[in-house]
């Protein structure tokens, strides 16, 4: 095959979200988040970055192509966002943990929020309108 010959297959163009730059950081930096937050746990994928504050809040960025960063779409960030569908179910962000392509986070139910019974505690799995049910335990004092 000769460039310009009918049978060599032609490349296209890229995606818009795969030409999105997402910066990558090869070694430790600071985390640019706002200066009241208190980070408790931090874990990275391969191209994305979640944080979870002692406020119970989740904070993802970085590349978002799978639905990982849980916004409900696929774009990317170089910025920390909160993820607000977690706020708005009244939702605890407990741990997380980032898998290359995926974002696992355990949350915690408040009391009373939906049943008289313990708080339950629940796995968001790549993006947080996918919950999954898990076990009934008492939060972590």
């Amino acid at each position: 095959c000769s460039p310009g010959d009918p049978e060599m297959p032609l490349r296209e163009p890229p995606v818009a979200e795969d030409a999105a730059f997402i910066s990558i950081q090869a070694f430790p930096a600071l985390l640019d988040l706002p200066q009241e937050l208190e980070v408790s746990t931090v874990s990275c994928g391969s191209r994305h970055t979640a944080v979870v504050t002692r406020g119970g809040e989740l904070y993802t960025w970085g590349w978002g192509k799978y639905g990982q960063l849980g916004h409900g779409d696929n774009a990317s960030s170089d910025r920390p966002h909160r993820v607000e569908h977690l706020v708005a179910e009244g939702l605890w962000a407990e741990e997380v943990v980032c898998g290359p392509w995926t974002t696992y986070v355990c949350v915690l139910e408040p009391p009373g929020s939906r049943s008289p019974s313990p708080p339950q505690l629940r796995s968001h799995q790549d993006h947080p309108h996918t919950a999954t049910e898990g076990a009934r335990e008492s939060p972590k004092p």
